[in-house]
């Protein structure tokens, strides 16, 4: 039977809103976030899951929460699905960004294939780290449907893959936006 997977993404967080950087930092929703969260919950409500997983940065959880509550559910909680390690661009705004480093913040625009988060993760770090985690949960879970919420950068680079897109085309992937629910069988 098929394996269906549900990727949400979380809701918008206060690190969204205030446009600053926390990729790895721990950053709660915003007011918006938290409704955002309910209507993917109602959006999902009909939804058959067996199992759900989750990234355990707080505003990933704060979203996945409504989804399973009042459903027989299990949520696991992992560090497995995490963002991006941000390294130097960790807490301050896009524009600090710019000033402090202005390649890297260019590359991450223009060509992100190619970019590095100074003394953190690369897209091709997390792509690494990202793909036998969701191989895993995948070949522990053949024929069920499987909630995994998590994070744009892992998002991404796994939609890459699953369009059969070479690496070397993640430029051309779009970025899914704060609560939206990604499907693939």
């Amino acid at each position: 039977s098929m394996t269906r997977l549900i990727i949400v993404r979380h809701a918008q967080s206060e690190s969204n809103y205030a446009h600053f950087y926390a990729a790895a930092t721990n950053i709660n929703l915003t007011e918006l976030g938290r409704k955002q969260a309910e209507e993917t919950a109602k959006y999902l409500k009909d939804t058959h899951i067996d199992i759900a997983y989750s990234s355990n940065l707080v505003r990933v959880v704060q979203t996945a929460k409504p989804i399973v509550r009042g459903r027989n559910i299990p949520l696991i909680i992992t560090d497995d699905l995490r963002e991006i390690n941000g390294g130097g661009f960790e807490g301050i705004t896009y524009d600090e960004i710019y000033e402090r480093h202005p390649y890297e913040r260019y590359m991450w625009d223009n060509d992100i294939v190619n970019c590095y988060c100074p003394n953190g993760e690369s897209f091709y770090d997390v792509y690494n780290r990202i793909a036998p985690t969701f191989d895993r949960i995948i070949n522990d879970n053949r024929g069920k449907t499987v909630l995994i919420a998590t994070h744009a950068c892992p998002i991404r680079v796994m939609t890459n893959k699953f369009l059969g897109k070479p690496f070397s085309e993640l430029n051309s992937t779009p970025w899914a936006g704060n609560a939206s629910v990604t499907v693939v069988d």
